[in-house]
């Protein structure tokens, strides 16, 4: 009964700043993580406020639905305003294409 009852309890709400993501052959670990906006923290001092543990195959389509949900934004003019000197230095796209940015 008790199980019950906490199954009906709204799942958390949780806000995270930064994410550590740790992929292996069987599965993907999402570490979300919080920091102190009065400290300069490396990420072993930031706070682990929830961890999500999928399949490689979830987060795949995890990735995709992110990645269309950022682009139907920027379509509405919607932007995330991320410094495309942040993202070329972290190898990633600099749109929601999906596509790899210049390394």
């Amino acid at each position: 009964m008790a199980d019950q009852a906490a199954a009906r309890e709204a799942p958390p709400d949780v806000f995270t700043d930064s994410i550590q993501v740790s992929v292996g052959a069987y599965g993907v670990i999402l570490r979300c993580r919080l920091s102190d906006p009065d400290a300069e923290t490396s990420v072993e001092q930031q706070a682990t406020v929830a961890t999500l543990r999928m399949s490689p195959q979830l987060a795949y389509v995890v990735g995709r639905i992110l990645l269309r949900g950022l682009a139907q934004a920027g379509e509405q003019g919607l932007g995330y305003g991320v410094p495309a000197d942040t993202l070329k230095a972290m190898g990633l796209a600099n749109d929601a294409t999906g596509k790899e940015g210049p390394a």
